[in-house]
């Protein structure tokens, strides 16, 4: 999948912490400590992260902590944010999002602890429970039969939200990433089902390369500039 396509999606962010008392240590000890087993909220692989996000407070060096991030996760330094707040001098404490920690491994849903395993048993029970439950996800309150109609497309129509979680049923079997592709809306443009229309958008938007991604994206942004709402903000602002 095209890399900026893939950038655009999104992302599942994996929290990891640590806190100690403030000490000369170093950010060394946090940042090993939060990307441990027991620093991350879901067990994954820090290794397999697209990107990074943290946030510290106490006296570190924004570029330290980088550079620990880095070295025991192996992601690109342009790809890691750090975002510092001072302390109290009593305690410190790092916040590390991973984005996307996961993939490469088609046997990884197998395997107890992963985050792979933890979302393949996630999905299977929602299957499971869309199939053996149409009368509690369309009957129940007495919904209106226009409702009904809506929700039996988008929970039991083709190409729609049973189908597309056993597509992340196989992708997560492939080891592949990103797990989620089609965000889906039950109410589309004038009432309708949008599933359809976005699953064609991203399948001809995979289909650019980025120079082509960069010629759409400045042809809308050539339109918008034209409109007269547009431009009666920036007469506004420019009075400002």
């Amino acid at each position: 999948m095209n890399s900026n396509i893939t950038k655009l999606l999104p992302p599942l962010l994996v929290p990891c912490y640590s806190m100690r008392r403030a000490s000369e240590k170093g950010e060394k000890v946090l940042v090993d400590k939060a990307l441990s087993k027991g620093g991350r909220l879901f067990d994954c692989d820090p290794t397999k992260a697209d990107r990074a996000f943290v946030f510290t407070r106490g006296y570190m060096k924004a570029s330290d902590v980088k550079q620990e991030v880095h070295a025991k996760t192996g992601i690109p330094l342009e790809e890691i944010k750090v975002y510092s707040k001072i302390g109290d001098n009593i305690t410190e404490d790092v916040l590390i999002f991973l984005k996307n920690p996961y993939g490469g491994s088609p046997e990884a849903y197998r395997t107890e602890g992963t985050l792979e395993k933890r979302i393949y048993d996630i999905i299977q029970e929602a299957i499971k429970y869309i199939e053996e439950n149409p009368t509690d996800i369309i009957e129940y309150l007495g919904y209106s039969e226009h409702t009904k109609e809506f929700l039996r497309k988008y929970f039991y129509g083709e190409n729609e939200l049973r189908d597309e979680l056993k597509n992340c049923i196989v992708r997560l079997e492939n080891g592949e990433k990103p797990i989620f592709i089609r965000p889906l809306r039950i109410f589309g443009e004038r009432g309708s089902i949008a599933g359809t229309k976005v699953y064609s958008e991203q399948k001809q938007a995979l289909s650019l390369d980025e120079s082509e991604i960069q010629s759409l994206i400045r042809g809308e942004l050539n339109k918008f500039l034209c409109t007269e709402e547009c431009v009666q903000k920036l007469k506004r602002i420019l009075k400002e």
